[in-house]
C-alpha cells in the first residue's frame, strides 16, 4: 500500500519521464529537420553542378571545333603543298576521315557532359528523397514521444489511482475488522 507521498512521487517521477519523452522526441525532430535541410542545399549544390557540367562541356566543344579548324586547316596546306588533287582519290578520302573522327570527338564531348550532368541531378534527386525520409523519421520520432509520453502520464494516472485506491481499500478493511472486533457490521449500528 502507497501512503499519499509515495504515490505523489511515483507520479512525478512518470510525470518527469512524460516531459522527458517529449523533449526527446522533439530534439530529434529537430535534429531531423536541420539534416534534411542541409540535404536540400546540397542537392541544389548537384543541381549547379550539373548545370556547370554541360556548360563545361559546351566550352570544350567550341575549343574543340577551333582546335579542328586548325588541324584540318593544316592538313589540307600540306596536302596541297604536295602538288596532288584534294578533290579527288586517296586526298579526299584522309580529308573526309579526318572531319568524321573529329565531328565524332565532338560528340563524345557532349555526350561526357551530358553523363556527368546526369550523375549530379541523380545526386541531386536522391538528396532530396533522403531529405524527405529524414523528415519522415524526425516526425515519426516526435509523433512516438508524444505517445509515450502519453504512456507515461496514463501510467501514473493509474498509480496515483491504485496508492489512493489501496490505501482506501485498506482502511476499509482495516475498518470491516474493527467493526467485527466491536461487534458492527457496517448496518449502521445495528448488531446482526
Amino acid at each position: 500500500m502507497c501512503t499519499g507521498i509515495e504515490t505523489a512521487l511515483i507520479a512525478a517521477s512518470l510525470a518527469m519521464g512524460a516531459i522527458g519523452a517529449v523533449g526527446s522526441g522533439m530534439s530529434q525532430k529537430q535534429a531531423a529537420d536541420y539534416n534534411a535541410a542541409e540535404m536540400e542545399r546540397a542537392a541544389k549544390v548537384e543541381e549547379i553542378r550539373a548545370q556547370q557540367a554541360v556548360e563545361q562541356a559546351q566550352g570544350e566543344q567550341v575549343a574543340f571545333d577551333r582546335k579542328s579548324a586548325r588541324e584540318l586547316g593544316a592538313q589540307r596546306a600540306l596536302m596541297a603543298a604536295s602538288g596532288l588533287s584534294m578533290g579527288s582519290g586517296t586526298l579526299l578520302d584522309i580529308g573526309t576521315d579526318t572531319a568524321r573522327e573529329m565531328a565524332i570527338d565532338r560528340q563524345n564531348i557532349g555526350y561526357g557532359g551530358q553523363l556527368n550532368a546526369w550523375g549530379h541531378v541523380n545526386q541531386g534527386e536522391s538528396l532530396r528523397n533522403q531529405a524527405s525520409l529524414t523528415r519522415s523519421a524526425g516526425q515519426n520520432a516526435y509523433t512516438a514521444g508524444l505517445i509515450n509520453a502519453g504512456g507515461s502520464l496514463l501510467g501514473a494516472a493509474g498509480t496515483v489511482y491504485g496508492g489512493f485506491g489501496s490505501s482506501a481499500a485498506g482502511s476499509s478493511s482495516k475498518l470491516g475488522k474493527l467493526g467485527a472486533k466491536s461487534g458492527f457490521s457496517g448496518s449502521f449500528g445495528r448488531k446482526s
